[in-house]
This record gives C-alpha cells, sequence and structure tokens, in this order.
C-alpha cells in the first residue's frame, strides 16, 4: 500500500486522499484544489507530471496567466481529470496564454520554446509525451469547465526552462500530441492560432503514437485563426475515432482564411453542433491523413467512410461561401491533373454520409456577385483543381436534410444551389428538401433525385424563428414526417455503432432528445413537437461531477 504518495496528495491539498479496494487492488486518488481560497494557490503548484489515474485538479474561478502539461496516463475507471469550478454566476475559470509563465513540473519533452523540435510555443494547455527514454501515451484524460485564450502570436510566455518567447502562429488553446481517450467538455476556447489541434503517428511508441478516441463535447469555439493563413482552424484534428457533438463554432479571427473544423482523421463524427460560416476556408474539411495512415492503411473504411449529422450550418455575411470539402489537399497524391489515389473520394470505398442537417444560407441574389449559386461539396485535389481523368468512385450520400436559401432583403431574389464543384462526383440522393431550387452539376453518377422535395423561393420552410436562427420546424412546415429511410451504414459500420440521430442541439451547448429519426420522422437537425423523453441538456453541476 503506497501510503506515502496518500500522505504526499493530503498534505498538497488538505484533504484525505481516497483509497478505494476492489479484489484487493488498492487505487490511491486524491483532489487538488487550485485557486484563491484554496490549498494551492497557482497551477505550478500542482505536481503535474505525478498525476495518475483517479485525480483530480479543480481549478476555483479566477484568471490564471500559466500554462500546464499532462503527461500521464488515467485508466477508463478512473480518468485524470482536469475541471474548472465555474463561481456563482457560470463564468469558467480563465487559463491565459498572455505573459503565462510554465510550472516546472510541466514534463515537457522539448525544452526548446522555438525551433523545429519545440512545441511549447504551439500551445496554451497541452497534453504530450513526457520526458525520458520511454514515456507513456498520455490518455484517459478529462479537461473540462475552463476559458482557454491568447495563444496567439502577439502574445509571449514564459517556457517550463525559463526562456521567452512568442507563440507559433499555429499554436492552440489545447494542444494534443498522441494523446489517447480525451475528453475535452464545456470550454470556451479563444483569441488562439487554432482553439483544439491534435498531431498523430501512426503507432504506439511515444515518438509516433496513435492519437485516438478524443471527443469534444459542448465547447465554443470563437475568434480562433490566423491572419492571412490558410493552415490554421477553429478546430484540427488527426486521429482515429474522433467525436464532435454539441460544440459551437462562432465566427473566426477577422482576416483568417482557415475553417471552422479541419480533420484527417478516420472514423470520424461530426453531430449535433452549430455553426457559424467560416470566412474563407471550409465549414468542414475532410481531407487525406497524413501521418496516421501509417497505422492504418488507405483502404481502411475508417479512412473512407465519415459521418456528418444534426447539424445546424448557418452562412450570414459569407457570400464566396465554400461548405463542404471531402477529398484531399496537399496534390501529392496525384500529378499532371489527376487525382491522387488516396483522396476519400477517389477510395473505391469512399463514402460521406450527410444527413439530417440543416443548411441555411442567408443573403440576395445580389451579395454573391457573378455566382447564381452556392456549391455544396466540393471534391478537388488541391488549389480547387478537380481530377481530368475518369469519374472517381467515391459517393456522397445525402439524406433527410434541410438545404434552404433566405434572403437578406425580405422579397429579394435567393441563390441556388449546386450539389458538386467538380463535375465527376457521385451521389445517391433520399429525401432531401431544396428551397429555390437545386442543380445536379455533375457527370458523375446521381441516384434518387425524384426524392428530392423542391419548394420556390417564396414558400415558407417553417422555421419557428429564422432571424433568431431557431430552425425549429412549425407544424405546418413541410418538412415534418417527410423523412425517408436512413442508409445501412448508419447502423451497419466498421464502428460497430448505431449512427442514428437521437439527439438536437439546443442552443447554446446544450443538447435534447429529438422526437424521432428515419422514414416517416421530420427533416432536418431538429425535430417537430415534443422530444421522445425529458430534454438531456446538462447542467454547470452535472459536468463537473460526472
Amino acid at each position: 500500500m503506497n501510503f506515502s504518495r496518500i500522505v504526499e496528495k493530503a498534505i498538497k491539498t488538505a484533504v484525505v486522499a481516497v483509497i478505494i479496494i476492489t479484489n484487493s487492488i488498492v487505487v490511491s486518488a486524491a483532489d487538488y484544489n487550485v485557486g484563491p481560497g484554496q490549498p494551492i494557490a497557482s497551477l505550478a503548484g500542482v505536481n503535474w507530471s505525478s498525476l495518475q489515474g483517479g485525480d483530480t485538479v479543480y481549478i476555483h474561478y479566477a484568471t490564471y496567466n500559466e500554462k500546464f502539461n499532462i503527461t500521464s496516463r488515467g485508466t477508463a475507471q478512473n480518468p485524470i481529470r482536469v475541471i474548472g469550478v465555474l463561481d456563482a454566476n457560470g463564468n469558467r475559470p480563465v487559463i491565459d496564454g498572455q505573459n503565462a509563465t510554465t510550472p516546472a513540473s510541466s514534463d515537457f519533452r522539448w525544452q526548446d520554446n522555438t525551433g523545429s523540435s519545440a512545441i511549447q510555443f504551439l500551445g496554451v494547455v497541452f497534453v504530450t509525451p513526457g520526458a525520458g527514454e520511454n514515456p507513456v501515451l498520455p490518455g484517459y484524460i478529462e479537461i473540462k469547465n475552463l476559458e482557454i485564450r491568447n495563444g496567439y502570436v502577439n502574445s509571449s510566455f514564459t517556457g517550463e526552462n525559463g526562456s521567452s518567447a512568442n507563440y507559433n502562429g499555429f499554436a492552440a488553446g489545447i494542444y494534443l500530441r498522441s494523446a489517447q481517450n480525451v475528453l475535452i467538455e464545456n470550454c470556451v476556447i479563444h483569441n488562439n492560432g487554432q482553439g483544439v489541434y491534435a498531431w498523430t503517428g501512426g503507432g504506439n511508441n511515444w515518438w509516433d503514437g496513435l492519437a485516438r478516441d478524443i471527443t469534444l463535447r459542448g465547447n465554443h469555439f470563437y475568434n480562433n485563426g490566423h491572419v492571412a493563413s490558410y493552415t490554421e482552424h477553429q478546430t484540427y484534428l488527426e486521429g482515429l475515432n474522433t467525436v464532435y457533438e454539441y460544440n459551437r463554432y462562432g465566427a473566426q479571427r477577422a482576416g483568417a482564411y482557415g475553417s471552422a473544423l479541419k480533420d484527417r482523421g478516420a472514423g470520424t463524427i461530426i453531430r449535433y453542433n452549430y455553426f457559424e460560416s467560416a470566412p474563407s476556408g471550409w465549414w468542414i474539411d475532410l481531407p487525406e491523413p497524413e501521418n496516421g495512415w501509417l497505422a492504418l492503411g488507405f483502404s481502411n473504411d475508417a479512412y473512407a467512410h465519415a459521418f456528418i449529422y444534426g447539424n445546424l450550418f448557418v452562412n450570414d455575411g459569407n457570400y464566396t461561401p465554400n461548405y463542404f470539402h471531402w477529398n484531399e489537399d496537399h496534390q501529392a497524391q496525384g500529378n499532371n491533373g489527376t487525382a491522387g489515389p488516396n483522396g476519400r473520394a477517389t477510395m473505391e470505398n469512399g463514402r460521406l454520409f450527410f444527413y439530417n442537417n440543416t443548411v441555411v444560407t442567408v443573403g440576395n441574389l445580389s451579395d454573391f456577385g457573378y455566382a447564381a449559386s452556392v456549391t455544396l461539396f466540393n471534391t478537388t485535389f488541391g488549389a480547387y483543381e478537380c481530377a481530368t481523368e475518369g469519374t472517381r468512385p467515391g459517393v456522397i450520400d445525402l439524406r433527410n436534410n434541410i438545404i434552404v436559401s433566405i434572403p437578406r432583403t425580405a422579397g429579394s431574389a435567393v441563390p441556388t444551389h449546386k450539389l458538386a464543384y467538380c463535375d465527376d462526383q457521385n451521389f445517391n440522393l433520399g429525401k432531401n428538401l431544396f428551397t429555390s431550387g437545386w442543380i445536379s452539376n455533375t457527370n458523375g453518377n446521381v441516384t434518387g433525385a425524384d426524392n428530392v422535395i423542391n419548394l420556390p423561393g417564396s414558400a415558407s420552410i417553417g422555421f419557428v424563428n429564422s432571424a433568431a436562427r431557431n430552425m425549429h420546424l412549425l407544424e405546418t412546415s413541410p418538412a415534418v414526417v417527410s423523412a425517408g429511410g436512413l442508409a445501412g451504414e448508419v447502423t451497419d459500420n466498421f464502428l460497430g455503432l448505431d449512427l442514428t440521430p437521437t439527439s438536437e442541439y439546443v442552443s447554446h451547448l446544450g443538447s435534447q432528445l429529438r422526437s424521432g429519426s428515419g422514414a416517416g420522422s421530420d427533416m432536418g437537425a431538429f425535430g417537430f413537437g415534443l422530444p421522445a423523453s425529458p430534454p438531456s441538456t446538462p447542467t454547470n453541476l452535472d459536468i463537473i461531477i460526472n
């Protein structure tokens, strides 16, 4: 029995360590309370490199100009938890990268603040492998209820070795490297180069560990991005089995060209989120993987299949819109105007499942200049180049979506919708509802066109209050009880999960059960009427203690 550890932690936190005895196995866990009036005054008082499974760091409401790095590994039953304790008004503790200092116990493997091997200038909060010859891959970690800000080029920090530097333009509010089983929940992440970034290798060693099972849930991302750069995004992850749910993607930094959500990973699920438009980049960008393919291989369904469902997308003010990109972006996979072999749309089994989403474009036709339409899906392979040889085998499967244009000025004409940017893309269309028309501008195979419901531009879609972004349905909406069946892969997929839409986003950062899905239910991200059971929106207390 490790009494020395229990005593050490009891002294540091002024609480009694908890000892749980199960089947003769003794697990010790400690609580660290940090903040004004707490046993530990600042983040530097926590020995970050010694955290073990079951330990919880409670960060009480205050502003901390400090950074930290988690290098340990918990377990599924006993994760390592860093929990913000909200004040009486629901304000989150602030982790501020501006003039931040780094605790000496952060255990960074790379001590340089700048340079090709440095990572400390790439983030404010870190989850990375630590120092030593054989560090563990960090995992089973929860980060909740924090406001994380100012990891950007105009801010400076002091590293673990005591030297100072400015952040890199690529810096993130939370930087993950080879991290596994990580939950980031109920955080507000803003004013960084990127909100969350995850680096992965293709194996299990610290130097190329595979990032996997990362969940972003109920977070608010806004004002992230790097001015005049396309390479920084609100979130940018590459990993296996990443889930994005109940998040709010707000406005990006003015002058930034990146996307709202970029994901190079495998087994990606994007559901029940709210997206404002990206000013220049994509709402969602799903290009080819970079490092993770070393572990899985490009033929794996985990790369070829992605699921996007139950989301609300609102474009209000972006009149050179980019919506959804699914293929590749490096051009390294193909040459001479041909698509490469490893773009998602180029894979024989490539499938993008896009269902029960509500996509709203707000603007007059005149706002879009020469373009009389907006383009929904882009399958270019770099620099807006489409393949010139043959038809790519990948298929975009659209079902039960509401895709509408709303005039900015009452009575004005609105743009119509093009399915594809490239003219060789394949589509499978289930029931979908469009206003102001749609254009099947592709020579690829398009099946199910007769399933599409078209409303004239003057018809009402039946939203409760579109001006207030309440896109729930009135009983009179033509989308009510008009949905069709879902793709078989929704319930029979390589993930072994039932991906039927069962929830809906609650403004903001909450959720409730939706009234139903599939044939005979309601189209779009929101069902009409009462949910199948009472709302499941978590309270602040739920988030803190669960």
